[in-house]
């Protein structure tokens, strides 16, 4: 019994991790999207090398870091081979 509640709950937050993993790598793009949308073109020089350089960098992969020392990609299958060897891991703690 305790082993399906375990699964249960391993399911639930890759369910809920992976949901808002795919809303962030969304919302990277709809930022260029939004910013394309603005008058960018009616105003002055300044204002639109801010929006291109903005319109740029929302084009580029989202980076996670944790402490400044790993990075990994934002991405779909990114996010599920870290859930795999966290859950591994936990199910070889598990055994021991």
């Amino acid at each position: 019994m305790r082993g399906i509640w375990f699964f249960f709950i391993q399911a639930m937050c890759c369910s809920f991790l992976n949901y808002e993993l795919d809303t962030v790598a969304n919302k990277n793009v709809e930022v260029g999207d939004a910013l394309y949308g603005t008058p960018w073109y009616a105003m002055g020089v300044e204002y639109r090398r801010l929006v291109l350089n903005s319109m740029t960098s929302s084009q580029n992969p989202i980076w996670i870091r944790g402490m400044g020392l790993l990075g990994l990609k934002a991405s779909r299958a990114n996010f599920y081979s870290a859930m795999v060897n966290a859950y591994n891991v936990l199910n070889m703690l598990r055994s021991t």
